[in-house]
């Protein structure tokens, strides 16, 4: 399992570099600041702990305040995100759909939702070759090489 302090600098360098992609929005929605699909592993790449342990900081950054600031500091003052899991190409389940956060409240509700439903678990095997390092991941399975 890695540290707290690495999982937490890597997610706030990934709110850093997405934040950098303003003005994100389809047509026929309102406009966000950004639209952040947050897609996370749930191979057996990754054992139960670690996937517990991710989870919490995903729910622990939505409720934290600075994170809120951030959010409603933004142009727009709100973002939209979706939280996925998924284990390979074609396995793919969206545990919390798209919602606008704009507030501490409706960061709350995504916090709440996303704590609330357990964590998947899936097991993908490359079946047509034998593993190679590209694809003993999740990430590396899921991309058509």
């Amino acid at each position: 399992m890695r540290g707290a302090s690495g999982n937490f600098t890597g997610l706030v360098c990934a709110l850093g570099l997405l934040f950098g992609w303003a003005n994100a929005a389809s047509a026929d929605q309102e406009p966000v600041d950004l639209e952040l699909i947050l897609a996370v592993d749930v191979s057996w790449s990754m054992d139960l702990d670690e996937q517990a342990f991710q989870r919490a900081g995903y729910v622990a950054a939505m409720r934290d305040p600075m994170v809120i600031d951030a959010i409603v500091g933004g142009g727009w003052g709100r973002i939209a995100v979706s939280y996925v899991e998924w284990a390979g190409f074609g396995l793919q389940t969206v545990v919390v759909p798209w919602m606008l956060v704009d507030s501490a409240e409706s960061a709350e509700a995504f916090a709440a939702g996303l704590e609330s439903v357990r964590i998947g678990r899936s097991q993908f095997m490359n079946l047509c070759s034998p593993p190679s390092r590209a694809t003993r991941s999740a990430p590396g399975r899921s991309i058509r090489w």
